[in-house]
């Protein structure tokens, strides 16, 4: 049996595999091309700032074409999972609170914007149960997959993959000084991964902790 979980994990680390970032990437670009496309044709602006069209819709597609494809990958990390993975995960989950809280208490004094945090406000202000379901818990494990899991198998340094794996999260969740916060958000998960022996769900429960805090407290 032993074995066996050597071979699996192995097989974890060495596979390249480029599809779930081509996935979200392409998705992301050609979909907003279109909305654009019809946006101008119709000549209705507001199709741009329609949230169910402009979130909802291309979120929960990525999410579905993309938890199709790796429902046995997270099966088998969540079988993975130790009782010491756990205890780091709550661990490093407290400390990226923490940091979060400081670094957005911060940004609040300097009057920062933050884009996507607003983006979020206003889903949730017309879409709750939705917009909490895919930003809470289902949108996290996609980002997992997609900046831990296919970036990692992509880029065999571990520096370089947690260096490349943070900006990009830090970039795709806005533009600016915002971005260093996102940016250490996707450090804390890329660690997270790597030190759980590249186990997709560890910085995938971090997120999702992350995500509902900031959530609740945007609700409140």
């Amino acid at each position: 049996m032993e074995k066996v979980n050597e071979i699996k994990n192995t097989e974890i680390k060495t596979k390249k595999d480029f599809k779930p970032i081509c996935i979200y990437f392409v998705f992301q670009i050609v979909f907003g091309a279109i909305i654009g496309l019809i946006a101008g044709v119709t000549k209705k602006p507001e199709l741009l700032e329609n949230y169910f069209i402009s979130f909802i819709i291309p979120n929960a597609l990525v999410i579905l074409i993309i938890g199709i494809m790796y429902f046995k990958r997270v099966k088998t990390d969540i079988k993975r999972l130790t009782r010491k993975n756990i205890k780091f995960i709550i661990l490093m989950s407290i400390l990226t609170l923490l940091c979060n809280g400081a670094i957005s208490i911060l940004f609040s004094f300097l009057n920062v914007s933050m884009n996507n945090q607003n983006t979020v406000t206003d889903v949730l202000g017309n879409y709750v149960v939705i917009g909490f379901i895919i930003t809470v818990l289902l949108a996290p494990l996609v980002e997992e997959i997609v900046f831990r899991y296919s970036l990692s198998s992509i880029i065999k340094n571990r520096v370089i993959f947690v260096i490349v794996s943070s900006l990009l999260f830090g970039i795709m969740h806005g533009i600016g000084i915002a971005t260093f916060l996102y940016a250490f958000l996707g450090m804390m998960f890329a660690i997270m991964y790597i030190k759980t022996d590249d186990n997709v769900v560890s910085p995938y429960i971090a997120h999702m902790i992350n995500n509902l805090v900031a959530v609740t407290l945007m609700l409140i």
